[in-house]
């Protein structure tokens, strides 16, 4: 093959490189959606189901602990009229920063 035909080779193809990239970016977008389509049809089937939920919590229940509510304590008004003392520093906070 002599100079000139090798030039005018890589020319064309230097030229087609647009060509390739838009293909191969056009390729990725259709695979994205097609992607973010099932993805959402499979969370919306799992939210229908509720499978997702149950999936998550089954490791934490125990029907044999038995669950008791307590409602908090009742403030009298001893402690309603007294002034508020300053909040305590948080611990994982050094001392001198204030």
């Amino acid at each position: 093959m002599d100079v000139e035909n090798s030039v005018i080779l890589l020319t064309h193809q230097a030229a087609l490189v647009v060509d390739y990239g838009f293909i191969v970016g056009l390729i990725a977008v259709v695979i994205a959606c097609i992607s973010m389509y099932f993805k959402a049809r499979m969370v919306e089937e799992l939210r229908r189901t509720g499978e997702r939920h149950d999936r998550i919590q089954m490791h934490r229940y125990d029907p044999s602990r038995r669950v008791v509510v307590q409602r908090p304590e009742e403030v009298d008004q001893q402690k309603s009229s007294r002034p508020m003392a300053a909040p305590a520093s948080h611990p994982w906070r050094s001392r001198n920063r204030r």
